[in-house]
């Protein structure tokens, strides 16, 4: 149960924690306001992590969203959600979060700051070699080596990960306790606006886009000895962690910068520090932000090919998807994949616009697989004596509801963006055909 909790910490916690809150303060315009988005954004999470407890319970699988999809809306929902997880969802994750690694390392190494090196291409094709793309792939192959050497040393170096990590936030929260009542009040900010019921609205699109990542531990369900057990588990804690974390973090922003401050400033985690420890420590945070990022990396790495994993076996992606290690059963061939294409946005510099484009998808798969529920319960014709979600059907309607109301606002506000990823998800449907055909003429089963 640790081991998946620790998962959902290292994948959900990253650079967002520590930029976002300023839109998030924006937006709200009031004290109350902010802290209500990151507790409403932790009830949601929660609510979400328990719904898919009970589907990780029925569908004891690797693949998560793409497995409940699958077995409710069909293959083709299914493969979407898959397809979409591998061009974007987590490889364009990965080179972002490696990326930003780079950038956050420049501080303490500024040579990584340097100009390019060379540039080849035109175009989306250009390939920029610089210090920041080297670091950031080598990042990436790191975790590549740790994924593929095996199951144990994935979770023993993510499990470090997320240790060294929920220690890190606890410490600035204890170091904001301790230093904050002999501080001096936050300097006068721009005032701001009370955005009321609205602005809360509004603020928990980009307020969920950082508790992304609370599903993690049903994308591994298979490797648990007890999976129907363990996951749920893993996900209400491992979701209710990263809320408590969240919730006492942007109290100290908050208490430290007041809501027009956090608001002002694009760097609130730097900001708040430079109040505590005063300026010359600023960057005292940094290895925090390094440490989010490099687990964020790591546990993505783990987690993400045995999507893929599955769906080679359904028959919707390529068969060199299925290959294993056969000593352990190990997706080798998917990580390497995964990897590959995440160094190639890197070096690409498009990971930015890919994930973009399919951030929408996030929101939208997540709510359709909590609505899958429903769809999977209504079909349940013998006794369920597994896991339920606590509060059905009031748990997973609030977060199906709370996801289509978010999908509503994301494609209002960035409609051209939305559609571009509408684009690129239908994109993969030829592929998807082909390796149906395919699978079918070599013999293989597929879903």
């Amino acid at each position: 149960m640790l081991d998946g909790a620790a998962l959902v910490v290292s994948t959900v916690i990253g650079a967002g924690i520590f930029t976002v809150p300023s839109i998030v303060a924006s937006l709200t315009g009031s004290g109350s306001g902010f802290i209500a988005v990151w507790v409403i954004g932790g009830v949601l999470a929660i609510a979400g992590a328990l719904s898919y407890a009970e589907l990780a319970s029925r569908f004891p699988d690797a693949g998560g969203e793409y497995v409940y999809l699958r077995e409710a809306f069909g293959p083709v929902a299914g493969f979407l959600s898959g397809w979409t997880s591998f061009i974007a969802g987590f490889s364009g994750a990965i080179a972002a979060s490696a990326v930003g690694f780079a950038r956050y390392l420049t501080p303490i190494w500024p040579s990584v700051g340097s100009p390019p090196f060379a540039r080849f291409g035109a175009g989306p094709l250009t390939v920029t070699i610089s210090p920041v793309t080297l670091v950031s792939v080598g990042l990436i192959l790191v975790f590549t080596a740790v994924a593929v050497a095996g199951l144990e040393s994935s979770r023993r170096t993510n499990n470090a990960l997320a240790v060294l990590l929920i220690i890190g936030i606890v410490a600035f929260v204890v170091v904001g306790i301790v230093t904050l009542p002999g501080v001096p009040p936050p300097m006068a900010a721009p005032p701001l606006i009370p955005g009321g019921v609205t602005g809360i609205a509004a603020a928990l699109v980009p307020a969920m886009f950082t508790y992304s990542g609370w599903n993690a531990a049903a994308y591994v369900a298979n490797e648990f000895d007890t999976p129907r057990r363990t996951v749920p588990r893993a996900l209400a804690l491992g979701a209710a962690v990263v809320t408590v974390l969240y919730v006492a973090l942007n109290m100290t922003y908050l208490q430290a910068l007041s809501v027009g401050g956090i608001a002002a400033t694009p760097t609130p985690g730097e900001a708040t520090t430079a109040v505590l420890l005063g300026a010359a420590r600023r960057n005292w945070l940094t290895p925090v932000v390094l440490a989010a990022l490099a687990s964020s990396v790591c546990a993505m790495v783990i987690t993400g090919p045995r999507i893929y994993l599955q769906m080679a076996r359904d028959g919707a992606l390529p068969r060199a998807f299925a290959a294993v290690r056969e000593r352990d059963g190990f997706p080798v061939t998917s990580i390497l994949l995964q990897s590959i294409w995440s160094c190639v946005l890197v070096l690409t510099g498009t990971f930015d616009a890919i994930v973009t484009y399919t951030g929408f998808a996030v929101v939208l798969f997540a709510g359709a697989a909590v609505a899958s529920l429903f769809v999977v319960r209504r079909r349940d014709t013998q006794p369920w004596t597994g896991y339920r979600v606590l509060g059905f059907p009031v748990t997973p309607a609030v977060f199906a509801v709370a996801s289509a109301l978010m999908l509503e606002a994301t494609i209002a506000r960035e409609p051209l963006p939305s559609l571009a990823g509408v684009a690129l998800m239908a994109a993969g449907l030829p592929l998807y055909a082909w390796s149906k055909r395919a699978s079918r003429e070599s013999g293989v089963v597929s879903r």
